[in-house]
C-alpha cells in the first residue's frame, strides 16, 4: 500500500468509478454516487460501465459523465481513447477481479487509485481495500465499507439502492388507471437472467390461484421479457382471471415503473429485487442454493421474505412455500 487509507472527500474534484456489472449491480452501486455528492456536492463523477446499462442510468442526476463500454476488443479500443484525462480519485467496485479493470488501472491516470485487495491489481493500487466475506455481508454493506475505509462519511439514509425513472413513463395512463382501482397491485416477475432462476409456469399458476383464494382484491401484473411472453400467456389462460395483466414492456424504464406503481413484488431475479428496494416496495424473493448469492443479493431495507431453494434450481421451492411467505408478508405490512 503506497498511501494512507484515508482521503479528504472535500478536496476531491474529479472521481472515476469503474462498475462493469449488469443492471442489478448498477442499481446496487447507485448509492455510491449519492454518498460522494453528499460528502462534496462539487465533485464531478465519471462512470465506466457496460453499454447494456445505458437505459438504467439514463435519468440519474448524480453522474456527470458516463462512458458505456462495449464487450470484447471494441471496448478496449474505447478505453484506450479515454485514458488521457487525469482524476483525483479512481475506484473500482466490481466484486471480482477483471482484466478490464486491470487495463483501466494500468492505463488511466489518477492521483489515488483504489480497489479491493485483489492480487491482480496490487502493482497499480495506492489503496487496497479489504473485502468483507461474501457469505456474511450484503453487496451494499461491502461497498459502504469500501467508502468508509477511504474516509467518506456514509449517511445511513443514503445507503440503499437508487433508481431514477423517466417521469413521462411514470405518468403513463395505464399505470395510473391501475392505481385508481383501489385494488392492491402485485407484480410477479416470471423472467430471470439464468435458467436456474426460472420457476416453472405450473408453480406460478398454483401460486396465483392461492392468492386469489386468499383475497379477491388483487390485480396481478405478469412481468416478462419477450422470450417469456408465451409462458405469461399460459399462466394467464390457466388462472382465467380478468384481474391478471401482461404489460407490454418495451424498455427497462417501463419495467421499473411497473414495479414502482405496484404494492408488492415476487421475483426470482435480483435486478427486479433491487428495483423494488429502490422504491421501498415489499418483496418475496426466490433464490437458488448458493449461500453467498443468498446473503449478498437480499432485498435491502424493505419488508421482505427471502426463500432459498434446497438445490441449484429454484423449482425446489414449492408454490405453497411462496404463498405462505407472501401471506406472512402481507400480514406484517397490514
Amino acid at each position: 500500500m503506497k498511501k494512507e487509507n484515508k482521503i479528504k472527500p472535500e478536496e476531491i474534484r474529479n472521481v472515476l468509478i469503474i462498475r462493469l456489472g449488469k443492471i442489478g449491480d448498477i442499481i446496487a452501486t447507485s448509492f455510491v454516487f449519492e454518498i460522494i455528492k453528499d460528502n462534496n456536492k462539487n465533485t464531478n463523477i465519471s462512470l465506466i460501465t457496460k453499454a447494456t446499462n445505458k437505459e438504467v442510468l439514463r435519468c440519474n442526476p448524480s453522474l456527470d459523465k458516463i462512458y458505456y463500454i462495449k464487450s470484447g476488443l471494441a471496448g478496449y479500443f474505447q478505453l484506450f481513447r479515454l485514458r488521457k484525462t487525469k482524476y483525483d480519485l479512481m475506484m473500482d467496485f466490481n466484486d471480482n477481479p477483471s482484466n478490464t479493470t486491470k487495463f483501466i488501472f494500468s492505463n488511466f491516470k489518477a492521483t489515488i487509485k483504489c480497489g479491493y485487495d485483489f492480487p491482480l491489481y496490487h502493482e497499480f493500487l495506492d489503496i487496497r481495500v479489504p473485502q468483507l466475506n461474501k457469505k456474511e455481508s450484503h453487496i451494499l454493506e461491502r461497498m459502504k465499507y469500501f467508502l468508509e475505509y477511504l474516509g467518506f462519511r456514509c449517511n445511513d439514509k443514503l445507503v440503499k439502492p437508487f433508481l431514477y425513472t423517466d417521469p413521462e413513463i411514470d405518468k403513463n395512463k395505464r399505470f395510473i388507471q391501475l392505481k385508481e382501482t383501489g385494488r392492491k397491485i402485485l407484480a410477479l416477475n416470471i423472467s430471470a437472467g439464468a435458467k436456474t432462476r426460472f420457476w416453472d409456469t405450473g408453480n406460478w399458476i398454483n401460486l396465483i390461484k392461492n392468492m386469489f383464494n386468499y383475497s379477491s382484491k388483487y390485480i396481478i401484473l405478469l412481468l416478462a421479457t419477450e422470450e417469456n411472453k408465451k409462458e405469461a400467456e399460459e399462466i394467464k389462460t390457466a388462472t382465467d382471471s380478468e384481474y391478471i395483466f401482461i404489460p407490454d414492456t418495451k424498455s427497462f424504464m417501463e419495467f421499473a415503473s411497473l414495479i414502482k406503481c405496484s404494492d408488492l413484488l415476487i421475483s426470482p431475479d435480483t435486478s427486479a429485487v433491487h428495483i423494488a428496494s429502490a422504491f421501498g416496495k415489499p418483496v418475496v424473493a426466490l433464490y437458488p442454493k448458493s449461500e453467498w448469492n443468498f446473503v449478498s443479493w437480499q432485498p435491502f431495507k424493505v419488508k421482505c421474505k427471502s426463500i432459498q431453494s434446497s438445490s441449484e434450481n429454484i423449482n425446489s421451492i414449492s408454490p405453497d412455500e411462496v404463498f405462505l411467505n407472501f401471506k406472512k408478508l402481507v400480514e406484517e405490512i397490514n
